[in-house]
């Protein structure tokens, strides 16, 4: 598979995501992320997340503006690799949330990420019935990205 079918095919994935989260369709995450899920965000070193915990912050997500922009997939061996960016409109959660405790409140958040366009990085790998994404950094705002 070539990797513009390949990142096309991530790219439904990506869109599927966002999708999951507007229609709150939370079973999406137990297919489609691996239960050894693991997830960090720049510029909070110490921001740390497992699979359950981006689900509970994503369930405290009222509405979402955002639209994945661009989707590169690479693969190598038995892993996919995607380079991902993503602009953010606008993110609002319920009041006083948190990404985790003691770190950046949801807030924090929405503030950084709001207006800019974000890059992402993730690993997958593939369970016999679907991907599964087993690694997600977002890396941070990018300056003078055209899609």
């Amino acid at each position: 598979m070539s990797d513009d079918v390949l990142s096309q095919e991530f790219k439904r994935l990506y869109d599927q995501w966002e999708q999951a989260i507007h229609q709150k369709n939370w079973a999406w995450f137990a297919t489609y992320f691996a239960e050894d899920w693991i997830g960090t965000a720049r510029p909070w070193p110490a921001l740390s997340l497992n699979r359950d915990q981006l689900i509970e912050i994503d369930k405290q997500i009222e509405s979402l503006d955002a639209q994945w922009i661009k989707v590169e997939a690479h693969r190598f061996g038995d892993t996919v690799v995607t380079a991902v960016v993503s602009r953010i409109g606008n993110e609002e959660f319920k009041p006083g949330g948190h990404l985790a405790e003691g770190v950046a409140t949801t807030q924090e958040f929405n503030e950084y990420c709001a207006g800019n366009e974000i890059a992402y990085a993730g690993a997958w790998r593939h369970n016999g019935q679907n991907w599964q994404m087993f690694d997600h950094r977002m890396i941070g705002i990018i300056k003078g990205y055209e899609a």
